[in-house]
Formats: structure tokens, C-alpha cells, sequence
């Protein structure tokens, strides 16, 4: 066995005998001399051939197997594909080939509201509570009587609007519907309150019924990371309808409209928004595609965001460039090229199926299930790329990835060709490319 450089490349080399059988064909396992760190690449080369068809298969890191078959040409077969695997991580974790996710985090922050409500209508009485002596006096224009109980930055307040000579209270209004974080917790009929200051007697105003409606939204919280307006629910609904203005370039809630006030009598409705969206996860491959080769990997069925291609360095959503790509969607399946998106409505999006982007020749191929899905324009401008996943699917697999690399190291046609080798004792020269 002897050592040499071929091709800026560590090879090794020994020379084999075989025996053909008599049509000139043989199979059979050849061991190495050594065990190699890793499955290397094998190129046999014969010192005399006939019409033959050579092939090398089931390589091993220790054996390889020679199949030589008459009557055909001559093929060199390189290694078999080998796993990808993934550094660079981010919200997903490397298997052997591939890559998985689990729960992912949210792009921000929730945005959070209440609801500040008011008395819409009320029912009362003015009722004459007379002491003994059947008096009632000294009510003025301007008394305020108020609401008791709740949460709140000002009461529901009603003001004394007329007086008779007597100084009997014969009208009110409103002097202030309140504004409430928490309703007062009262059992009907309830007597409003006198504020400080009045000085009558003997009357009162009992409220037989309220209620009430929204006054305006507060946001404690505007939220962060929404690409989207994000929806809002109340609960119960009551009839409410608010509008939410959103900051697009900020990603977050800036205010809150009140289009229908509503009605309710008990407790104030609660607000609740919409989440913003989960975080994108993506890895690197620690190998790059150099030159001709190809990717191939398995996806499960079920719906799913997925990004899965060739890009430049390391990867980065939204930043990093990407050359060729699979997309999945959801429900829709498509092919990228930089912006470019090609969608393919004859295939199920989400099926289970083995996606493969072979580069050879300046061309590159897309392959569904090794069926040729379509046929890049876009001519390769690197001599390298770099593998990437992304995805936006929490509990996802991408599984079975590999890469190989395709090398034409020999020309055939440099080759000697004799005929008549039947039965006869051959020796070969074969190649093993370590990769140190």
C-alpha cells in the first residue's frame, strides 16, 4: 500500500488480482489493508479491461465490493451518502441526521388590556324617608349623591336638579357615570349615598336597577413581536366590539377603539389578545456541499412550516441568502430561489415524502420521492454551499438527511481496452480517498 497526494487530497493505493470467470466477469467483497476513519471514496482502476462494466459498491470503512460485468462500460461509483449533521442551533436539537423541535418560545410579548367600564341606564325612585315628625328639608340644586363599593378612579355620582318650595327633591341627572376597574357589588334596590356637604333630610334616592357599559380600553401591556394585528376577544362578548391600532414596524398594540360600548350588569368583561407568533427554529450543517453532489431528507406527514435547502455560511433567518430551497407552507408546497417562490399544487404539502436538491453539471434538480419535481434556471454562482433547516413547527422531525459528493476522477477514455480476458487473472489498481 502507498501513500499519495491526488488531487489536493490524501489517498492511498495497492494493487488487487482478480479472477474473471470465463464470460469475464467477477463479484466479490475486497477488504482494505487498514480500517479508515471514515467511509472513503473507492475508484478501481484496471491495467487492462475488456467492454466491460465496472462498478464499486457497499462501501465500508474496511471493505468494498468489485463487480465486473461483461459486455457493458465502464462506471465509477462514489461513496455512499453520509449522514448531515447540524451545529448552530437555534430552538431545535441535532439527531444523527437531521434535526427536531419541541415546544417553541413566542417571538415577544402578549399584549394585555382591561376593560374600564360606566353606568349605561339606570332605574331609581326618589322615595320620601320622613323622620318622625314628618319633616324634609333644607335640599338644594347641586346635591350630589354617589354609588357605594367597587374599584374605581370616580364614582358613579347623580346630582339633585330641582327642589320644590318645600325643599323636596323632585328631579336629578347624572353628574358622573364613573369609571370602574371593578363593579360595586350591590343587592337592587340600593340607596345612593349622600355626598359631604348635604344638608337636607328626610329623602332619598334607591336605585332599582344598573347597567352598564364600556367607557375605554387600558393597555397594560402593548405587546411585542407581532408581524400581524393581532385579534382580541372579550369575554362574555356583551355585545362589545373594539378595534385595535397596531404599530406594524414596531410589531406592537399602540391603542384600543371602542366601536360598540356593549351592556352588562354583573362583572366587566375580560380582554384577551391573540399571541404573537412562535419563534422560527434553524440549524447549520457542519459540512458543506462542495461542488457536485446532492441533499436528500425524509419530512412527516401533517401540516408544517419548513425552509430546507442550500445557503452561504451560517445560517440565519430573514438574513442569510437562500440559493435553493424546498418550502412548505402548510398546505402549499413550494421550490425558492432567492424571492422567487414556485408552487407546485400537485403535490400534497402534507404528505410524508423524501425531498432531494441535486447540483451537477452548473444545473440544479429538485426531486420528490427521486421523481424529478423541477429543473433550476437559476445557474449555480458558488462552488460551495452550506446546508440549512428552518422551521415554525413545534414537535417536528426532519430525519434521514444526507449528503454525497460527486467526483470524476478518471477519464475512461484514457484507458486501454483489450479483449478476450475471460477465465483469465487480472490485476487492478484501486484508489481509497481518507478524508483526514
Amino acid at each position: 500500500m502507498y501513500n499519495r497526494g491526488f488531487l489536493n487530497k490524501a489517498y492511498v493505493y495497492e494493487m488487487i488480482q482478480v479472477h474473471l470467470d470465463k464470460s469475464g466477469s467477477f463479484k466479490g467483497v475486497i477488504p482494505f489493508p487498514s480500517t479508515f476513519n471514515t467511509v472513503p471514496y473507492v475508484v478501481v482502476i484496471p491495467r487492462h479491461i475488456s467492454n466491460a462494466k465496472i462498478t464499486v459498491s457497499d462501501v465500508t470503512v474496511s471493505s468494498f465490493c468489485l463487480t465486473i460485468e461483461n459486455e457493458g462500460i465502464i462506471e465509477v461509483k462514489e461513496a455512499l451518502p453520509l449522514p448531515v449533521e447540524f451545529s448552530w442551533l437555534f430552538n431545535v436539537t441535532a439527531l444523527t441526521a437531521g434535526v427536531q423541535t419541541s415546544t417553541l418560545p413566542l417571538a415577544g410579548e402578549t399584549a394585555t388590556a382591561r376593560i374600564i367600564a360606566r353606568v349605561k341606564n339606570f332605574e331609581y325612585d326618589i322615595v320620601n324617608n320622613r323622620t318622625e315628625d314628618g319633616t324634609y328639608e333644607n335640599y338644594q340644586v347641586g346635591d350630589i349623591f354617589y354609588l357605594e363599593g367597587g374599584e374605581f378612579s370616580q364614582r358613579f355620582q347623580v346630582r339633585v336638579s330641582e327642589v320644590n318650595n318645600s325643599g323636596e327633591i323632585t328631579a336629578i341627572q347624572i353628574q358622573s357615570r364613573g369609571s370602574y376597574t371593578q363593579l360595586p357589588s350591590v343587592t337592587f334596590p340600593v340607596l345612593l349615598t349622600p355626598n359631604t356637604g348635604v344638608t337636607g333630610t328626610g329623602m332619598g334616592i334607591r336605585v332599582r336597577s344598573l347597567t352598564y357599559e364600556v367607557d375605554s380600553v387600558e393597555i397594560l401591556n402593548n405587546g411585542s413581536g407581532y408581524v400581524t394585528i393581532p385579534t382580541i376577544t372579550v369575554s362574555p362578548a356583551s355585545g362589545i366590539e373594539l378595534l385595535v391600532v397596531f404599530n406594524e414596524s414596531e410589531g406592537r398594540v399602540t391603542g384600543i377603539n371602542v366601536v360598540e360600548r356593549g351592556s352588562f350588569s354583573s362583572n366587566i368583561p375580560s380582554v384577551v389578545f391573540s399571541d404573537p407568533p412562535k419563534q422560527w427554529a434553524w440549524a447549520t450543517s457542519k459540512v458543506n456541499l462542495d461542488g457536485d453532489g446532492f441533499i436528500e431528507w425524509h419530512v412527516p406527514y401533517g401540516e408544517k412550516e419548513l425552509l430546507v435547502g442550500l445557503t452561504s455560511g451560517i445560517y440565519q433567518r430573514n438574513i442569510s441568502p437562500v440559493y435553493y430551497a424546498f418550502f412548505i407552507d402548510r398546505d402549499k408546497f413550494y421550490i425558492r430561489e432567492g424571492s422567487n417562490l414556485i408552487q407546485f399544487s400537485s403535490v400534497d404539502a402534507r404528505s410524508s415524502m423524501n425531498l432531494k436538491i441535486q447540483v451537477r453539471s452548473n444545473q440544479v434538480t429538485y426531486y420528490v420521492d427521486d421523481t424529478l419535481c423541477y429543473t433550476s434556471l437559476v445557474i449555480p454562482s458558488l462552488k460551495s454551499y452550506s446546508i440549512f433547516v428552518s422551521t415554525h413547527t413545534e414537535n417536528l422531525v426532519i430525519d434521514s438527511f444526507r449528503y454525497k459528493l460527486f467526483h470524476s476522477l478518471f477519464n475512461d477514455s484514457s484507458m486501454e481496452r483489450v479483449s478476450s480476458v475471460g477465465n483469465q487473472y487480472l490485476n487492478y489498481i484501486y484508489f481509497a480517498h481518507e478524508k483526514l
